[in-house]
């Protein structure tokens, strides 16, 4: 087993590749664990786990591939998403379901040694890397992010706005909603730090369709329903429709 899992290692990791261990890297004898962890390829940033007993964390911390030692936790940003990286797993939601996927959390960990992945989806964006959950093989962001946005598309998560980018960078916006979630009133742009001001229906309209005009757009949570298409903006049951 630990020749196949360095085997997939070395099949996939390059040595100039960032690879983050969230935890438990090795039990049983360290002497053994050690030779086995040097076999690693990549530049190892390390994130401790229950496991991780002070012997061990000071081999593996002296050892020739570690490039940074992260403690129990760590905050990374890569390709306009966020992941807080943990071996436990971590609640990261904050009332943000209405929200692009850009905009959240995403919580990354290991520790139960599930084999599925999305075990603990129902508590926020949270995703399980461990090897249990792979086949034996690491994962990389850009299959964790396509792999949270299948199961987006299966509707085992809130939708959100598709295609909405900001007119002055590009970036992923939202819709902010009312104080009691129920009406559009500003549209925000988290990369810019703006918020465009929404204070009618018709205004969100002409908005949405001044980004991406003939463009479908819709929109869900648990209070509210919009869809804009053509001329016509529908909001839950209220249909309007502008020229």
């Amino acid at each position: 087993m630990n020749e196949a899992i360095i085997k997939n290692f070395n099949n996939i990791i390059k040595s100039e590749d960032d690879l983050y261990l969230l935890g438990d890297t090795f039990l049983g004898d360290n002497e053994q664990g050690i030779k086995l962890f040097h076999q690693i390829p990549g530049k190892i940033h390390l994130i401790w786990g229950n496991h991780c007993t002070d012997s061990r964390k000071k081999i593996m911390s002296d050892s020739f591939n570690v490039v940074e030692v992260c403690g129990y936790a760590d905050v990374i940003k890569e390709n306009g998403y966020h992941f807080y990286l943990s071996h436990y797993p971590t609640l990261t939601s904050n009332f943000d379901d209405d929200k692009p996927l850009k905009v959240k959390m995403i919580s990354l960990c290991g520790h139960t040694h599930t084999k599925d992945k999305f075990k603990d989806m129902d508590k926020g964006i949270c995703y399980h890397v461990e090897l249990d959950a792979h086949n034996n093989y690491p994962v990389n962001i850009e299959t964790i992010i396509k792999d949270i946005k299948e199961y987006k598309k299966e509707g085992k998560l809130p939708m959100e706005f598709k295609s909405i980018q900001c007119p002055n960078c590009n970036n992923e916006m939202y819709i902010g909603l009312d104080e009691w979630g129920k009406t559009p009133w500003h549209i925000h742009c988290e990369n810019c730090n703006i918020n465009i001001g929404v204070d009618s229906i018709k205004n969100v309209f002409n908005f949405l369709k001044s980004v991406k005009p003939n463009t479908y757009i819709e929109y869900y949570n648990k209070d509210i329903q919009l869809l804009v298409e053509n001329n016509i903006i529908k909001i839950n049951k209220e249909v309007y429709q502008y020229k």
